[in-house]
């Protein structure tokens, strides 16, 4: 219930306050459609597909502005969304409607749910950089084969996000081809430092996608060598 989700999230951050400890971030994965976990507790929200298909960008914005309000009240303070992936073949099975959809979809509706979040006090988590592929990373390791210049195209939304300083970009456990082939991304120092940090110039929090999924714990990285 409502009162229940609010006593919990207070409860934790009564604990740390009155231990002197650093309140954590209370986060979850609130994206709307297949992925809307607080779907029992207020009116489900819209895939990004059906958002994009469906509304404007200021009435986008609206939306998300009103799912930050409610989290906030919950007790809540950060959202892991939105997906930033532009949904091509390659990985449309996998997404599911969780993708804005073409380039531009992403780009303007990314931006506009963003903003909606981090303007009303929900810090947003960007996701999942630099892409998946139809393999599931629960179970297995996507595999992107794209050359450089099709892969530096496909994570243009990435980039261009960095400019509205979201809190923070998840990192996918997809390995890449055509840069640091060996490693996923979530562990890859050329990825998560020299394009991410260096060349997109993003100061934000860089998390990693769950380290117990099978794309890393049945490819040579259990969690403890994973952490």
């Amino acid at each position: 219930t409502i009162d229940r989700m609010k006593a919990f999230n207070k409860s934790v951050v009564d604990f740390a306050k009155e231990n002197n400890q650093i309140v954590p971030f209370l986060a979850v994965d609130q994206e709307g459609g297949l992925v809307d976990r607080l779907k029992v507790l207020n009116t489900p929200l819209l895939s990004q597909k059906r958002i994009a298909e469906t509304k404007t960008v200021s009435q986008a914005y609206e939306i998300y502005k009103s799912q930050a309000l409610f989290m906030k009240d919950l007790g809540f303070n950060m959202n892991f969304a939105p997906v930033m992936e532009v949904c091509t073949k390659e990985n449309e099975d996998f997404l599911l409607g969780r993708s804005f959809g073409s380039l531009e979809n992403v780009l303007k509706f990314g931006k506009s749910c963003v903003n909606a979040y981090e303007m009303n006090n929900i810090a947003a988590v960007v996701k999942h950089f630099p892409g998946n592929t139809n393999t599931d990373p629960h179970t297995g390791l996507p595999e992107i084969l794209l050359d450089k210049e099709s892969l530096f195209g496909s994570i243009l939304p990435f980039k261009e996000i960095v400019s509205e300083n979201p809190t923070g970009i998840l990192m996918s456990h997809a390995r890449t081809s055509a840069i640091d082939s060996q490693m996923p991304s979530c562990l890859s120092h050329t990825w998560v430092t020299k394009i991410l940090r260096e060349e997109f110039n993003y100061k934000g929090i860089i998390f990693s996608d769950d380290i117990f999924m099978g794309a890393l714990a049945n490819n040579g990285f259990p969690p403890d060598k994973a952490v």
